[in-house]
């Protein structure tokens, strides 16, 4: 046969008491109903047994709590499951009761709320210590509105406001009638005690008071979680029991809490409630100290972010900025305002929900940005942005020059033999595609010797940087030009038929024929070797081996002219031309 489990129903109230039992007996509960009197005689008579029950039914009232934190103290009673009946608008001192339970379920109460409840509590041992869970959790939180001790766990601060807030505070245990006098003091790092704040009858009382406990903090033992007052002490402060309860954070002495009642006879201000107190009140100084911890090292960080050279941004999981140090401010311009709270989005014009790497217009419109976007996921899961700016306008324009000199010859500014080659590839191919013609002119300057020997090298460059300016003002921007020797040039030109190579010949050659008068080098002359794509070859290698053996050839017939290739094969003058792609 199949024990029921045993219920004992506590509630003031005897149609719903009545009401309630019904219901559990209904549900294979055996249930002992009683009013708290009733119920208190019962585990009055218990104290020296354990407990003959699995669980407990309290309505939450007066009484309430005493009779819970009965049940707890007995033999067995931790391992009894503890529930509390409670209206919806429970004050401070019946939230504080919950303490006690295992769970709190608020009326009107459907008895099959409770018989579920009761059943999930006897059968699941984890839905107990998650409920204990849930209960550190918002005791945490509670212990949060103590937050005027951050910063004063280790240098106590006297500012009204400050005073002021955790006077509100403790002021909610005076409040909900559990102590009639509530006082924190915080260690100085220079030695002795200073009194951050406390709640009393008055504000006269309460200095007066306090002034003279003063001298009792120094004979606090911080090993002892209480130090219960003296009479004497007592009398001083008008009150009928109290006591001093260090406050450690890491082992460390960081504050005294100085709780005391004018009321006798009550067991809720016992030894058990004051440690639970204490512990509350030491969880707000470990919460204080370690957020200003926090606001120290957040402090370090926005100096160190402040000092880099590079803009840094973060973005929250909603897009919007929650942190943009000086540089980034500076980068982006701050006319609008902060940026702290502004979508990402509208700040930088990113299209890219993934890390990347991006070249952004500057705000200004003269510069150009950086930005370098990475993601990060934190414990929970979210996705949070970071992005690091960097104005890299000199940079660009250092690049560019470079690749400039990579790709130009320094006196002509024309493509050096490397650029066109690679430069002509690209053109031919494109050229190939479209099923066009092209022609590839070898210049090679007549007579450019008599001009240094006659004019000094200086005039030899001077004339070949005007040839070089001829060329580029009156070729087409599709002809492609090169230096690729010392009086050597190259022109890459698309053609709408062979016809037209010659022709372009000699306008290359009255180029350079004009370039001469200009300096002062009548003789010079130039002889152009024409190729054509595709009837001299379908590659540039081979447009490169036609066009040489032209000029050849052009020399050859008394040098001044353009010519095509030969019919027959020639020697080669045996030039070092790379024509790999």
């Amino acid at each position: 046969m199949t024990l029921k489990p045993r219920v004992l129903l506590v509630d003031g109230d005897p149609p719903r008491r009545e009401a309630l039992a019904a219901a559990l007996s209904d549900g294979g509960f055996a249930v002992t109903p009683a009013p708290p009197a009733t119920a208190l005689t019962i585990l009055r008579g218990r104290d020296r047994g354990a407990l003959p029950m699995d669980a407990v039914v309290i309505s939450v009232c007066r009484e309430g709590g005493s009779l819970a934190e009965r049940v707890r103290a007995l033999p067995g009673g931790s391992t009894v499951a503890l529930v509390g009946l409670a209206g919806a608008a429970a004050s401070l001192r019946e939230e504080l009761d919950e303490a006690v339970f295992d769970e709190v379920l608020f009326r009107p109460v459907t008895p099959t709320q409770l018989r579920s409840c009761l059943r999930r509590l006897l059968t699941d041992p984890e839905a107990r210590s998650s409920r204990l869970h849930r209960l550190s959790q918002r005791y945490a939180l509670r212990s949060a509105q103590l937050a005027a001790l951050v910063g004063a766990a280790r240098t106590v601060t006297a500012t009204t406001d400050l005073r002021e807030t955790v006077a509100e505070s403790l002021a909610r245990y005076r409040a909900a009638e559990l102590f009639d006098l509530c006082a924190v003091f915080l260690r100085r790092d220079a030695g002795g005690f200073a009194l951050l704040t406390g709640t009393g009858t008055t504000l006269d009382e309460l200095e007066g008071g306090l002034v003279r406990a003063l001298p009792l903090l120094e004979s606090v033992d911080p090993t002892k979680p209480l130090t219960r007052l003296s009479t004497p002490h007592l009398e001083a402060l008008g009150l009928s029991s109290g006591w001093l309860a260090p406050l450690l954070v890491d082992d460390e002495l960081v504050g005294i809490a100085l709780l005391g009642s004018a009321a006798t006879g009550n067991p809720r201000y016992g030894e058990d409630f004051v440690e639970a107190v204490r512990a509350q009140l030491t969880l707000a100084a470990a919460l204080g100290l370690a957020m200003s911890r926090l606001a120290a090292s957040e402090d370090r960080f926005r100096r160190i972010a402040d000092a880099i050279p590079e803009g840094l941004i973060a973005a929250r999981p909603d897009g919007r900025i929650s942190f943009a140090n000086r540089r980034a401010v500076q980068l982006l311009g701050d006319a609008t305002g902060p940026l702290e709270g502004r979508l990402l989005s509208d700040v930088l014009p990113l299209e890219h929900q993934s890390d990347a790497v991006v070249e952004l217009p500057a705000p200004d419109g003269y510069g150009q940005l950086e930005a370098v976007v990475r993601h990060f996921r934190d414990r929970v899961g979210r996705r949070h942005a970071t992005v690091l700016l960097k104005d890299v306008t000199d940079e660009r324009k250092v690049r560019a020059r470079l690749e400039a000199q990579a790709q130009r010859d320094p006196l002509t500014g024309l493509a050096n033999r490397r650029h066109f080659l690679s430069e002509a590839n690209r053109r031919l191919d494109g050229v190939a595609s479209r099923g066009g013609c092209a022609g590839l002119f070898f210049l090679d300057l007549d007579h450019f010797k008599a001009v240094n020997d006659r004019l000094g090298h200086a005039a030899g460059d001077r004339l070949l940087a005007i040839i070089a300016e001829g060329l580029r003002a009156r070729l087409r921007a599709s002809d492609l030009v090169g230096r690729i020797g010392g009086d050597e040039f190259v022109v890459l030109a698309p053609l709408r038929a062979m016809e037209d190579a010659l022709e372009l010949g000699e306008t290359l050659r009255g180029i350079v024929r004009d370039a001469g008068r200009v300096s002062g080098a009548e003789e010079i002359d130039v002889s152009v070797g024409v190729a054509c794509y595709p009837e001299h070859g379908d590659d540039l290698e081979a447009l490169i081996e036609q066009a040489d053996r032209a000029m050849y050839a052009a020399k050859r017939a008394g040098r001044g002219r353009s010519s095509l290739p030969p019919g027959r094969a020639d020697a080669r003058r045996g030039i070092q031309f790379p024509t790999s792609r």
